[in-house]
């Protein structure tokens, strides 16, 4: 149960800080071309949300070892 808690930990921390450098991304991207592209967003958006879980699954395969 502690193993669980220090992965969410990590997941909720890594995805935050993920989701705080697409979310900057996007807007610099923005500003640059002038529009408003939705799927740019929904990429940002996934990987935000992909890249942390992948590393959850990760450090639990590697734990469960």
């Amino acid at each position: 149960m502690n193993n669980l808690i220090k992965y969410l930990l990590g997941f909720l921390i890594i995805a935050l800080f993920l989701t705080v450098i697409f979310t900057v991304a996007v807007y610099f991207i923005q500003l640059s071309t002038d529009t408003n592209n939705i799927f740019l967003k929904a990429l940002f958006g996934a990987l935000s949300v992909g890249l942390p879980l992948a590393s959850l699954l990760a450090f639990a395969l590697i734990d469960s070892k």
